[in-house]
């Protein structure tokens, strides 16, 4: 099933009670690193369980968290999960992912805008203003 194309497409999967997902709308069988992928793309998607029809996207979405630990920076320390798991559980769990999800959105704000600006950065521009600077210093001195 797909939304009409001035949105993104949405996917439909299915998780199996053998884990196998189940992309609906190619009708094949993926694995975490394709549904890495889909997150990547900013595909949106849904998953199901495939009998119940019970959605399972966030509880999949943590297992490929830890999936691909070993295939990349280990962003979540011990000491980072036992404290998250310690404001989860003395405070509103609601009010802790507005917060965190406030974050990232900054986080991501942040790294474009710094990235645009180190892309105007003229090295020898620069270099040519640290030598005026010099001067300046040594007329002071």
């Amino acid at each position: 099933m797909k939304k009409d194309k001035t949105q993104n497409e949405f996917i439909l999967i299915k998780k199996y009670s053998n884990r196998r997902l189940y992309n609906s709308s190619k009708s094949k069988y993926i694995n975490f690193k394709e549904l890495f992928e889909l997150i990547k793309n900013n595909i949106d998607f849904k998953i199901e369980d495939h009998k119940t029809g019970e959605d399972l996207t966030q509880e999949i979405l943590l297992q490929t968290i830890f999936e691909f630990k070993n295939t990349s920076k280990n962003v979540f320390t011990v000491s980072f999960i036992k404290k998250l798991f310690l404001i989860l559980n003395k405070n509103n769990s609601d009010e802790i992912s507005i917060y965190l999800e406030e974050c990232l959105k900054k986080y991501n704000d942040f790294k474009k805008t710094k990235k645009l600006d180190f892309e105007k950065i003229n090295i020898l521009d620069l270099q040519l203003q640290i030598l005026e600077l010099k001067k300046q210093i040594s007329k002071i001195n």
